[in-house]
């Protein structure tokens, strides 16, 4: 399917260009794209996300979407994948999560045009040392807009980015994301359930 341009994007709102939905509105775009594909006699359903934003919405969506129409439904996301590691710095890897190298390399590896090295940022938040626990993400985090962890709304050093790490980047992630969709076309729901177990249980029981 086409993707849809826009995004849950309120965190960044305020920064010059920013374009959001609502979560409300995407849910619904979504389900009915997802009830749309079901009429048209579509089996399976692939929820292919790149931006961090929308993450939460969307397993509560897949979920809604298996449940309201019978689609095998799946999520996948590219920023799981680990394929810039070995080529950027551990700082990084850890914090460098908007507009930083990675994602300003990236771009350069596509639109080398959209990107203005001479005005690009670095910039990275320090945690306090008390907080031996709390992240931007993950299991323990604290809720967070832009413009409370970044002043130029950027988080990561986008002066190193490079159109050849963006190339590398692309591929590998490229190759991680065949194999996994190739999963997905394969893969049919009836087959996690054990077989001799089958017959013993009900729903009900």
């Amino acid at each position: 399917m086409p993707p849809i341009a826009y995004s849950k994007s309120i965190e960044h709102l305020g920064y010059a260009g920013t374009i959001s939905l609502s979560g409300s509105t995407l849910e619904a775009m979504i389900k009915d794209i997802a009830a749309s594909l079901k009429k048209s006699g579509f089996r399976k359903f692939v929820l292919f996300n790149s931006h961090g934003g929308n993450h939460d919405l969307l397993n509560s969506v897949a979920r809604d979407i298996r449940i309201e129409t019978g689609l095998m439904t799946f999520r996948l996301n590219s920023y799981d994948f680990n394929v810039s590691e070995d080529l950027i710095e551990e700082k990084e890897a850890a914090y460098g999560i908007h507009g930083g190298e990675i994602e300003t390399s990236f771009i350069l590896s596509f639109k080398t045009d959209w990107v203005k090295k001479e005005l690009c940022p670095d910039e990275f938040i320090q945690f306090p040392e008390s907080a031996k626990h709390l992240q931007l993400k993950g299991s323990h985090y604290v809720a967070w807009r832009m413009e409370d962890i970044s002043k130029s709304g950027v988080l990561g050093n986008a002066k190193k980015a490079s159109k050849e790490t963006g190339e590398i980047i692309a591929n590998r992630l490229g190759e991680k994301l065949a194999v996994v969709l190739r999963e997905m076309a394969e893969f049919e729901m009836d087959d996690l359930i054990n077989i001799s177990t089958e017959k013993q249980y009900s729903p009900l029981t």
